[in-house]
């Protein structure tokens, strides 16, 4: 297993860390070791820290949308926080899931690191129109090899939560499945 740090302690330990280790929010690379394997614990905290911070910030990241399992979920998976302090993913049986980054240039290193670290599928919100896939997500992904399962096909056309050919269409408030909304989820599985 990797080695456990609490991030909440890298802010109070000062004289053993160095000012890059203690700088939130720094730049992540694409090289070395950008991410640390922490306790499923200590991932829950500080990605509920951050989504309480960004509920603050006058032009949130978007980290509101981004949906949280229990902690005891958390400790049966392999969980990263970035060296950055303001990114991470967790990797539950190879999929990737709970990836966050309050930084816009660190997309690029989590699926990076996330790869490296045994994640082989995921899901993505993207949009449809005229039968093309896109969407910033979606675009990142593939770029790292992350291609639509067209295998996967669960339920029947228009049925709710239903996916056909790897794509699942979004369902209202009244458990009706919306095929004009252009936005959809994307399952998606590495090669």
């Amino acid at each position: 297993m990797g080695r456990f740090v609490d991030i909440f302690e890298k802010f109070t330990d000062i004289g053993k860390l160095s000012d890059e280790e203690l700088k939130k929010g720094q730049k992540l690379g694409t090289t070395g070791k950008q991410f640390i394997e922490v306790t499923g614990s200590v991932f829950y905290k500080a990605l509920k820290q951050l989504k309480k911070n960004d509920l603050a910030r006058d032009v949130p990241k978007g980290l509101d949308g981004l949906s949280m399992y229990k902690r005891m979920d958390y400790e049966k998976m392999k969980c990263y926080i970035g060296i950055n302090n303001s990114s991470g993913y967790c990797i539950k049986n190879r999929e990737l899931v709970s990836v966050f980054s309050t930084q816009k240039s660190a997309g690029h290193a989590v699926v990076k690191s996330a790869i490296s670290n045994g994640a082989k599928r995921l899901d993505c919100f993207a949009t449809l129109h005229n039968n093309k896939i896109s969407g910033s997500l979606f675009s990142l992904y593939s770029s790292h090899g992350f291609k639509v399962d067209a295998k996967l096909t669960t339920g029947e056309l228009g049925v709710p939560y239903t996916v056909q050919n790897g794509v699942s269409r979004f369902v209202n408030d009244n458990e009706e499945v919306e095929l004009e909304n252009p936005n959809i989820i994307v399952y998606m599985k590495l090669g």
